[in-house]
């Protein structure tokens, strides 16, 4: 999965804002420069919002992803850029994170591709599609983060899906109105993944 970053009065806020933040020189510093539109993909550092040790809803730049860690002879190193929202709150590794660190990724739409099911039960990358809920022009993606070697670092959170194109799971959409809440540590955040958006236009990403 990628997303999109288009003009938009909103979304240049956050990345102008990011842009200013001190963080950013430790983010260059690391080869990891501000993307500021177009496609972002799992790696990237983009604008993010987030509660700050005041309890005020600061933007900052984030990377995208985890890196987990090899566990002799239970699990390899991996590298992860989403999480199921369900599973995120009960495992261990990410279940104080939903719980307190809990943030938003702005975006104009993300592009998912289908699954198509094999005979082996494997499956097969089909259609890309973009993707946005209904009526709306920016999104809101929930999030967890944590830190990496002193910078902040995000995973997408994402549910099941019913739709006709093949799509299983999309992220959690947050409305707009809920946004301050959803990264609010003194929130359940339960309750706005249940009752994230759930009204989407789905269009076939067509190859030049």
């Amino acid at each position: 999965m990628t997303y999109f970053l288009e003009p938009h009065p909103i979304l240049d806020h956050f990345t102008q804002t990011a842009k200013a933040s001190p963080l950013m020189a430790r983010f260059i510093q690391v080869a990891k420069p501000l993307k500021e539109k177009g496609e972002i993909s799992p790696g990237a550092t983009v604008p993010v919002t987030c509660m700050n040790r005041q309890k005020e809803a600061k933007i900052f730049p984030m990377s995208w992803g985890f890196h987990f860690d090899p566990v002799p002879g239970k699990t390899p190193g991996a590298f992860v850029s989403e999480a199921d929202a369900l599973k995120a709150a009960e495992k261990e590794s990410t279940r104080e994170l939903y719980r307190s660190h809990r943030c938003i990724i702005p975006a104009s739409y993300i592009v998912r591709a289908s699954l198509i099911p094999l005979p082996n039960g494997s499956y097969q990358t089909g259609d890309r599609y973009v993707v946005q809920p209904t009526g709306e022009d920016v999104c809101y993606l929930a999030g967890i983060y944590r830190l990496e070697k002193d910078l902040p670092v995000f995973l997408l959170l994402t549910q099941k899906d019913s739709n006709e194109y093949g799509i299983p799971t999309l992220p959690v959409f947050i409305p707009q109105a809920y946004v301050r809440k959803w990264i609010s540590p003194e929130e359940e955040p339960d309750y706005f993944v249940n009752h994230s958006l759930n009204s989407f236009v789905f269009e076939k990403v067509t190859m030049p």
